[in-house]
């Protein structure tokens, strides 16, 4: 599950933060000991840094992943009005033909599945979304 790495990460740091906090009294024998281990924590802080760096840029490419699939499922799952929806005659006027001739180019796949409105065509008149049309045009 994508999920699952995310939890992992955010758990690490409080683990790891938890792992460094002083357990036990310190007299000034034990801080001596300690300066000799910040030294060595300076060096394992820097790798921890860098570890951390990694994982937050890993943590903004899945947000980035997200928030772009998000947006693919708002457009999909919007409510759509009926001026959103155009109709042969629309795309036969931009494109001067028939619209005979668009229904066969929606029947043959000229024209993209995603501009086309479910359950139209096939003895109905054939109906288009009007942004996604548009910008198929724009690109043709």
């Amino acid at each position: 599950m994508k999920n699952a790495p995310a939890i992992e990460l955010a758990a690490q740091p409080a683990i790891a933060f938890a792992a460094n906090t002083p357990t036990k009294p310190t007299t000034p024998e034990s801080e001596l000991h300690g300066l000799a281990d910040d030294k060595n924590s300076a060096h394992r802080d820097g790798h921890d840094l860098t570890l951390l760096e990694r994982r937050l840029d890993r943590m903004e490419e899945a947000l980035c992943s997200i928030a772009a699939s998000l947006h693919r499922l708002a457009e999909r799952f919007a409510p759509i009005t009926t001026s959103d929806i155009v109709s042969s005659r629309y795309l036969a006027d931009k494109l001067g033909c028939t619209t005979q001739w668009i229904g066969d180019m929606a029947r043959n796949g000229v024209i993209p599945k995603s501009c086309i409105v479910d359950g139209t065509g096939t003895g109905k008149p054939w109906k288009f979304f009007k942004n996604q049309i548009d910008r198929w045009l724009k690109n043709r």
